[in-house]
């Protein structure tokens, strides 16, 4: 298992007891012959009407700022569709207690469209070209775990996720 998918399954642990566990809540399942990009996270909290999704990154240096984007994801969250996560967070490999980052979705808009210049078509079925992967600087600091989780915390509270 992946370190990133190691991530994915401790946020999932830590959000577990708030998990609407009735309604479909999707844990890396992107679908690879889909061209939209699906967040490693879709998660419904007890009482939402709506799901949190959530990109989660792993940053592999431990001074990292930097996470790696696939084309694929770039085309499909650039433009804030349906898809498009709420919040990016990501993990240095480092023991450092600064090592989480928390982005949220209005602050990677410019980043991906930034991206998206760069970018080609997709390549054609069958061809044997690989999809680009860009790498974009996360905004602001790393953050210690009890700051990661509060602001994930406000986050939901002032989202939509529970309103009508």
């Amino acid at each position: 298992m992946s370190r990133e998918n190691k991530f994915c399954v401790e946020i999932v642990a830590k959000l577990f007891p708030f998990l609407d566990l009735g309604r479909d809540n999707r844990i890396m399942t992107d679908n690879p012959d889909s061209d939209d990009s699906i967040p490693d996270l879709e998660l419904y909290l007890r009482g939402a009407k709506y799901p949190l999704r959530i990109e989660v990154k792993w940053m592999p240096k431990p001074q990292s700022t930097q996470v790696k984007v696939q084309a694929k994801q770039v085309r499909t969250w650039r433009t804030g569709g349906a898809l498009t996560p709420h919040l990016w967070v990501a993990e240095r490999d480092t023991k450092a207690a600064d090592r989480f980052f928390f982005v949220e979705a209005s602050d990677m808009e410019a980043r991906l469209s930034l991206c998206r210049d760069a970018l080609g078509p997709p390549p054609q079925w069958g061809s044997g070209d690989r999809e680009r992967v860009e790498k974009i600087e996360l905004p602001g600091l790393g953050l210690i775990e009890p700051e990661f989780w509060s602001r994930f915390w406000r986050h939901v509270a002032s989202g939509p996720y529970f309103k009508d």
